[in-house]
């Protein structure tokens, strides 16, 4: 059988090479100035070996089957061609077709790609190759300075993807508070206003007509696919400028991994029409090149940047993530690792360091106004608090409050009594009961007058000592319990 063989990734010869694909990782915006000049790298080299060389390969077997007695390989089809010319449209019966499917792939390929560009790209995030003990060639002939050397270049290699990734998650955040739910928006008001849908509040989970909006397909659609009224098809489509950034189009394809959490985030969020359009594939499949590159609109790069007010490319970004202290609101500018050095600093790589920056898991950045220390465990329970304050102000529930978790299906309601819906207890304990333990995380005193350790521990003790108290379930729903809460 013909298998193909990756080359090993030797760094003068990508380098030699990266000039052939220039254009290509243009359009990637990893050929940017990460440490003063330009960087680019082509993709690795792939050999076509034979695993097994003493008996004919899959393609002489089937040609000799054919009636070829000579056992001439087979020409083997060509993959960037059939890729080039690869058409997908929408499915007829909800599942993935084959053009789909190798679109996916396509989409996978090209991420792979992205994440040997960032490794490669020499000075992103202020890690440079040369802090690696050592040289190629004085550490020549020697064993083990060559596996050190090896290992601390594969480890900045990856910490610089690690850091890349933490940011694309930020990024994607702002793509969906900022430009996801206004388009959706404003498609959802196209199609009228008795179909439109806001962000979801808690009071929808009780009212039939509300619910149906965010979670009856068939109910829309017998208004919408009715030609006498004139309504618009419910998916929209898709177009190349309307697509993020690939890291970005990365972490939306992850978050949809997970289909619960992401039906539900959809439905808080009020993105509906976003929900039933699922991936653009036509319009990523689009974007991607014969070598594998995504390549979109400068339109798409000009919406992006004055929507979301940050650059199209990830290494463009500052290497600070600018942040309100979760006490006092004093701006913070945290960088984002603080492994970097300067490349004529020379310092070997700490195989050891975690880092504390906003990216790294030891995080610590001491606010200069109140003297809080926040970590990621302080920056946890002060999200958790933002959304309790969404849900006081505003009546939007909590995240994991409105998708059972059972089966992860929606359950269409019949004007159910707010009281009786099961999941969103967690919602109405916060309300009738926490509200003012919830609004005092992270105040002054908040991890030593309330919890020794400043994390999410205390926030679980508090709801777990709640449900223990009958007579506070009681209180919450209206009716006295004797057994299980659910």
């Amino acid at each position: 059988m013909t298998l193909l063989k990756r080359d090993s990734p030797n760094r003068d010869s990508r380098t030699a090479a990266s000039s052939q694909a220039s254009g290509s990782n243009a359009q990637n915006g990893l050929n940017g100035q990460a440490n003063g000049g330009s960087v680019s790298h082509t993709l690795p080299t792939y050999t076509p070996t034979n695993d097994n060389p003493t008996n004919l390969t899959e393609a002489e077997m089937l040609s000799a089957a054919a009636g070829n007695g000579n056992g001439a390989a087979v020409a083997e089809p060509d993959i960037a061609w059939a890729f080039s010319n690869l058409k997908i449209k929408d499915s007829a019966n909800g599942f993935p077709t084959p053009e789909a499917t190798l679109g996916h792939l396509k989409l996978l390929e090209a991420f792979y790609a992205l994440k040997d560009e960032v490794a490669y790209t020499d000075g992103a995030f202020g890690l440079f190759d040369c802090r690696a003990p050592g040289t190629e060639e004085s550490v020549a002939g020697d064993q083990p300075a060559t596996i050190r050397r090896l290992e601390a270049l594969a480890q900045i290699r990856e910490k610089r993807w690690a850091l890349y990734v933490a940011r694309a998650a930020d990024r994607f955040e702002s793509w969906w508070t900022k430009v996801l739910t206004v388009m959706d928006k404003a498609f959802c008001n196209s199609l009228g206003p008795s179909l439109g849908v806001k962000r979801l509040r808690t009071s929808d989970l009780s009212n039939l007509t509300s619910w149906n909006k965010f979670v009856d397909e068939p109910a829309l659609n017998k208004y919408v696919n009715d030609p006498a009224k004139g309504w618009k098809p419910l998916k929209w489509v898709w177009t190349r400028d309307m697509l993020p950034p690939l890291d970005v189009l990365m972490v939306w394809h992850s978050f949809m991994l997970n289909p619960r959490n992401y039906l539900e985030d959809c439905m808080r969020f009020g993105l509906r029409d976003t929900w039933y359009a699922g991936m653009p594939w036509a319009a990523v499949n689009d974007s991607i090149n014969d070598s594998f590159y995504y390549e979109v609109t400068d339109a798409a790069k000009n919406k992006w940047t004055s929507a979301t007010g940050r650059p199209w490319n990830n290494l463009d970004e500052a290497s600070v993530k600018s942040m309100k202290c979760p006490r006092c609101s004093t701006l913070l500018s945290i960088p984002w690792t603080t492994a970097s050095m300067e490349e004529s600093a020379r310092h070997n790589w700490d195989m050891n360091y975690a880092g504390q920056g906003y990216a790294e898991p030891d995080l610590l950045k001491s606010c200069p106004v109140c003297s809080l220390n926040v970590t990621h465990d302080i920056l946890r329970v002060a999200k958790f608090k933002r959304d309790a304050e969404e849900l006081l102000r505003s009546d939007y529930p909590m995240g994991g409050t409105v998708v059972p978790g059972k089966g992860g299906t929606p359950i269409t309601l019949r004007d159910t009594e707010p009281t009786k819906i099961p999941q969103s207890f967690p919602n109405r304990l916060i309300k009738e009961h926490l509200r003012s333990q919830i609004l005092d995380l992270n105040s002054e005193g908040y991890g030593t007058r309330f919890c020794r350790t400043g994390n999410l521990i205390y926030v679980r003790s508090l709801i777990e000592q709640s449900v223990k108290d009958k007579s506070i379930i009681a209180k919450i729903n209206g009716y006295k319990t004797t057994g299980k809460m659910f």
